[in-house]
């Protein structure tokens, strides 16, 4: 017969500020743990006070990497390394075709991760 045993979970305001559980607690457990309310807030004392703790709310600017760096950089996955291992293999054995359909692969998926990560960097810039 199997028994149901009940996990709980030991909830601290500096995990739910990390993030690390937050999701799967209630509203009323987070506004408890963190000493706030929900329909209030915190004071503004409590505010500096917690700035000073953790930080500002905020994204960290970073200087974005041209685009040739992060294209360089779709290269340095280990699959992709073996893909071209596999390209330079096959036109060694005569097998030009199947090289060159490897590699054009390969550029294409760097060109398109590299332009992901563009994306992905503007819609971050957006948040902020």
């Amino acid at each position: 017969m199997k028994k149901n045993t009940v996990v709980e979970i030991e909830t601290t305001a500096e995990s739910l500020l990390t993030g690390e559980d937050a999701a799967i607690q209630s509203i009323e457990c987070v506004v408890k743990t963190l000493g706030t309310d929900a329909a209030s807030g915190i004071s503004e004392t409590e505010a500096i006070s917690r700035i000073k703790r953790f930080g500002r709310n905020e994204l960290e600017d970073e200087k974005s990497a041209p685009f040739i760096v992060k294209l360089l950089n779709q290269f340095k996955d280990f699959l992709i390394l073996i893909l071209i291992v596999a390209a330079v293999i096959s036109a060694a054995l005569g097998e030009v075709f199947d090289a060159s359909i490897i590699l054009a692969i390969v550029v294409i998926n760097a060109f398109l991760g590299a332009i992901q990560e563009n994306r992905a960097e503007k819609a971050l810039e957006a948040l902020k």
